[in-house]
C-alpha cells in the first residue's frame, strides 16, 4: 500500500486544518480540537483518506474506489456509502433510513462526507433520497456543494421532512455547472433552488420537484425558467397544488414550438390540470412519455380529455395509475390513435366489461405493443377476451392482466385457452393458489412456450406440494429463461431441495433473481452450490436480509468458480465478508449494489 510523504502532508494538511475550523464553526456542537484529532485518524496505511484525487503515489488518479471498505466504514454512522454503478459512475448515497440521533459519531461521518464531496471530482452522483439527518449534519453536506463542480446528478428528495429556516441549497445548487439531473422534493425552498438552477444552468436535462413546500408562485417561477431551458427533456411534478393559472402556464409550455420536453410525470394533481395537459397534446410534437398517478377526480373521470390523443402523433408511452378512467372514451381513442406503443392502466378499478371494450379497440389498433392492467378487478372471464385479442392482433406483444382468481371447476383450462389462441408467452397472468397445479401442467406441456416465470407466495402449508410440483416441472422445461422468486416466506426443506435440483438440471435458465427469499441459511447455501453445476445462468440477482458469513462464503465461492455469471445485485444488511470480497473482486463485474 502506498504512503504519503511528509512533504506531501505539508501541502494538504494546512488546508484540512482550515476546513476543520470552518466545519466546527457551522456545526457548533463539535469540538474543533476533537474534530482535528478525528481527521488525523482517517488514514488507511498512512495514505490519508482526506486527501484529494491524484495525491497518493501508487494509486490510480482517483484512488477512491480502491479503498471502498475503509471509506464506507467511516461513513456508516451517518448511514452513507460510496459505490460504483454499472455505468461506471461513482455515487455518494444514503445506505438506509436512520433515526435523527445527533451524536458526534454521526456528525464526524458527515464531516468525512463533506471532504469526499469537496476533494473528489470523480463523485458524479449525490443520492440522498429519504436521508434523515439532523439539521446540523444536513448543513455539513450542503456546505460541500459550494466547492464541488463535477456532480452530474443530485437527489435531495425528502431531504427535509419539515419546514426549516434558510437552506444553502438555493445558493449552491445553481453553481453546479455539470448538473444534468436534479431532484428536490418536500423542500421549503425547493422551488427557488430548482428555478435558479435552471435559470443559471441551461444544461439540466431531468428535473423532479414537488412537495408541500412548493408554492404556486414558486411553481410559476420554475415553469418560466423551464420555458427558456431548451435542454430539459424530463419533468416530474409530485404532490403539487397546481392552480388554474399554473396549469395554464404548463399547457402553454407544452404548446410552445420551443418546448423540448419528452417526458412528463404528474403525481397527486387534480383532473383539471390533467385535462389542460391532454388538450395541449393536440398540437404538441415533442412529448413521448406521459405518466399520471393518483389524479384527484373532478367529475366522473380523472381523464376527461383523453380524446385529444386521437390526433397526437408523438406520444409513445401513456401510464395511468390509481385513476378513474372513462373506458369508452379511451377505447374510442385507441381505435384511431397511431402513436401509443405502451399503455398502462394500473389500479384503475377496471372490470370485465371494461376489458371487453378495450380488447375490441385494441384488435383494430396497429401501434400498441404492450398493455399493463395490473391491480384491477378483472376476473377469470377476462383471460379468453385478451387471448382472442392477442390472436387477432399480431403486433400486440404483451398483455399483463395481473392477478386473476382461478377456480378449480373451470370448464376449460387457462393453458388450453393460451394454446388454442397462440397467446402463450404474450398474456401474463398472476396465478392464485387454485391455479398452481395447472401452472405445473403448463410448464410440463411441450406445446406451451413461457419465457418468464415469477413466483411470490406467503406461508401456507397447503401450497408446499404445489410449489414443489412447479419446480419439478421446471427441471425439464426448455422455454423459461427468466426465473424470479420474490419474498417467498412460505418455504420448507422440500421446496428448497427441489429448487436446488432444478437449478442443477435445467438447461434453459439464463437469468435468476432471488429476492429476500429463504431465511434458512442451509437452504440458501444449497441453492448457491447448485448454481455451481449450472452452465447456462449468466445473470444472478441476489438479495438476502439475514446476516450469515456462511451464505457470504458460498456466494463468493460461486462467483470465483463460475466466471460466466454476471452478478448484478448484492443486498445483505450485514454480510461484511461478502461485501468486502465483492468490492475487491472487480473482474466479476460487481458494480451495482442495492
Amino acid at each position: 500500500m502506498a504512503t504519503s510523504s511528509s512533504s506531501e502532508s505539508d501541502t494538504w494538511w494546512p488546508r484540512i486544518e482550515t476546513d476543520v475550523k470552518e466545519f466546527a464553526r457551522v456545526i457548533p456542537c463539535l469540538d474543533p480540537a476533537r474534530l482535528q484529532l478525528t481527521a488525523l485518524s482517517f488514514a488507511h496505511d498512512k495514505a490519508h483518506l482526506l486527501q484529494p484525487c491524484g495525491t497518493i503515489k501508487g494509486f490510480r488518479e482517483c484512488w477512491l474506489l480502491d479503498c471502498l471498505p475503509e471509506i464506507n466504514s467511516c461513513l456508516a454512522p451517518a448511514c452513507l456509502e460510496v459505490e460504483e454503478t454499472l455505468s461506471a459512475k461513482t455515487v455518494l448515497k444514503s445506505s438506509r433510513s436512520d433515526d435523527e440521533k445527533a451524536d458526534n459519531g454521526l456528525l464526524v461521518s458527515c464531516f468525512f462526507a463533506y471532504f469526499l464531496l469537496k476533494n473528489h471530482a470523480c463523485i458524479q452522483v449525490l443520492d440522498l433520497h429519504s436521508c434523515q439527518l439532523p439539521v446540523s449534519a444536513r448543513h455539513a453536506v450542503e456546505m460541500a456543494l459550494a466547492y464541488t463542480r463535477c456532480l452530474e446528478e443530485v437527489d435531495f428528495n425528502l431531504w427535509y421532512q419539515e419546514r426549516l429556516g434558510k437552506s444553502r441549497l438555493s445558493e449552491n445548487i445553481p453553481e453546479l455547472s455539470m448538473l444534468r439531473k436534479l431532484a428536490l422534493n418536500t423542500l421549503s425552498q425547493g422551488s427557488n433552488a430548482a428555478a435558479e438552477a435552471i435559470d443559471r444552468n441551461r444544461g439540466i436535462r431531468e428535473l423532479e420537484v414537488g412537495g408541500e413546500g412548493l408554492t404556486d408562485k414558486g411553481l410559476r417561477k420554475m415553469l418560466k425558467a423551464i420555458g427558456s431551458c431548451h435542454q430539459l427533456t424530463s419533468l416530474d411534478l409530485n404532490e403539487i397544488r397546481v392552480s388554474p393559472k399554473s396549469a395554464r402556464r404548463l399547457s402553454l409550455l407544452l404548446e410552445s414550438p420551443s418546448c423540448f420536453l419528452a417526458k412528463l410525470s404528474l403525481y397527486d394533481v387534480t383532473s383539471g390540470v390533467v385535462d389542460a395537459i391532454l388538450e395541449s397534446l393536440r398540437t404538441n410534437t415533442t412529448l413521448e412519455k406521459l405518466s399520471l398517478s393518483c389524479v384527484r377526480q373532478q367529475g366522473t373521470s380523472a381523464l376527461n380529455r383523453v380524446s385529444a390523443l386521437k390526433t397526437n402523433r408523438t406520444l409513445r408511452y401513456l401510464q395511468v395509475h390509481e385513476c378513474l378512467v372513462d373506458v369508452k372514451e379511451l377505447a374510442d381513442m385507441l381505435k384511431v390513435n397511431s402513436a401509443v406503443e405502451e399503455l398502462g392502466l394500473q389500479v384503475c378499478q377496471l372490470v370485465d366489461e371494461d376489458a371487453v371494450m378495450l380488447a375490441e379497440a385494441i384488435e383494430v389498433n396497429r401501434t400498441l405493443q404492450k398493455l399493463n392492467l395490473q391491480g384491477n378487478r378483472l376476473s377469470r372471464d377476462s383471460v379468453p377476451v385478451f387471448a382472442r385479442c392477442l390472436a387477432r392482433n399480431s403486433l400486440l406483444q404483451v398483455v399483463d392482466i395481473g392477478y386473476i382468481y382461478f377456480t378449480p371447476d373451470c370448464d376449460e383450462t387457462v393453458s388450453s385457452i393460451l394454446q388454442e389462441t397462440k397467446a402463450c408467452g404474450r398474456l401474463l397472468v398472476t396465478w392464485n393458489k387454485a391455479g398452481l397445479l395447472e401452472l405445473a401442467s403448463v410448464l410440463s406441456d411441450s406445446r406451451v412456450s413461457m419465457g418468464q416465470l415469477s413466483l411470490d407466495w406467503q406461508a401456507d402449508t397447503g401450497m408446499s406440494a404445489a410449489i414443489v410440483g412447479i419446480f419439478a416441472a421446471l427441471s425439464a422445461n426448455t422455454t423459461v429463461t427468466e426465473l424470479t422468486i420474490d419474498n417467498g416466506s412460505g418455504v420448507d426443506n422440500a421446496i428448497g431441495e427441489q429448487l436446488a435440483l432444478t437449478l442443477k438440471s435445467n438447461t434453459s435458465l439464463k437469468h435468476v433473481s432471488i429476492k429476500n427469499y429463504f431465511r434458512k441459511h442451509a437452504v440458501m447455501i444449497a441453492l448457491l452450490e447448485a448454481l455451481n453445476d449450472n452452465h447456462t445462468v449468466s445473470t444472478l440477482s441476489f438479495s438476502y436480509s439475514v446476516d450469515s458469513s456462511r451464505v457470504a462464503t458460498a456466494l463468493c465461492k460461486l462467483l470465483e468458480a463460475n466466471s460466466t455469471i454476471l452478478f448484478r445485485r448484492f443486498s445483505t444488511d450485514g454480510i461484511s465478508r461478502g461485501n468486502r470480497y465483492l468490492h475487491w473482486r472487480r473482474q466479476f463485474c460487481v458494480t451495482a449494489f442495492c
